[in-house]
């Protein structure tokens, strides 16, 4: 029997990895996040146990469960990459998938941020991906605009979470950058669904903290595809 990992009282089956897949994890990780002073990195990495958990289980959720590879991952191979805009949909009524992380948010409004083409619905992720959310990061400048979030998972509804925070920049770097506990994202299983609040109106560039894990032949793509759920 596979073993099993629990987060938030859902069980995990984990496929095992052979050395040679621990050794592209062990040599890879660090080297998607950054330089050896980075605070994005350091997230990361203080968060190992928890990605290899996620590589682990997207392995198993994957019915062919592919050889991990990495970043070297070929079609039919398991790798990973930071979370990219074309790794999730808009919650603007049509729930295209993204091909940036800009958003236009309104003040002191809830609005849908990760969405589906159904308003306050979630979507399915692609069969052949997964995700392990870690935290978000803002490109706005001075300040972000987004001040509250608020994910729910299958159904698992998370309360709202207040990160207004990662405008202090409370970190060695002072970057906009803010953790969150952390999320599994199994591929077309559960629905992702999150919604923003903001303090301020204008066009928020608010991006997932972490990585996607997947099929070579999903993550090699340089713009949206149509999704197989």
């Amino acid at each position: 029997m596979p073993e099993k990992f629990s987060l938030y009282e859902k069980d995990y089956e984990l496929a095992d990895l052979d050395s040679t897949e621990m050794a592209f994890f062990e040599q890879q990780l660090a080297l998607l996040f950054g330089t050896v002073d980075s605070v994005e990195r350091q997230l990361i990495m203080e968060r190992k146990n928890w990605i290899l958990a996620a590589v682990r289980a997207v392995k198993q959720a994957i019915p062919s469960h592919p050889t991990f590879r990495g970043i070297y991952a070929e079609d039919t191979e398991l790798g990973f990459t930071v979370i990219r805009p074309v790794h999730t949909k808009r919650g603007d009524g049509v729930g295209a998938i993204r091909d940036t992380w800009e958003h236009a948010v309104t003040a002191e409004t809830w609005a849908d941020w990760l969405c589906s083409s159904t308003a306050n619905t979630g979507y399915l992720l692609d069969k052949r991906m997964g995700q392990i959310i870690l935290g978000l990061k803002s490109f706005v400048s001075p300040e972000p605009l987004a001040s509250e979030v608020q994910f729910s998972i299958g159904r698992t509804k998370f309360l709202p979470y207040d990160f207004r925070s990662i405008r202090l920049g409370d970190n060695k770097n002072g970057v906009a950058i803010y953790p969150l506990p952390t999320m599994f994202v199994m591929p077309s299983t559960d629905e992702l669904f999150a919604d923003l609040y903001a303090d301020k109106t204008g066009t928020e560039n608010l991006a997932l903290l972490g990585l996607t894990i997947g099929l070579g032949a999903f993550l090699k793509n340089t713009t949206s595809v149509t999704w197989q759920t």
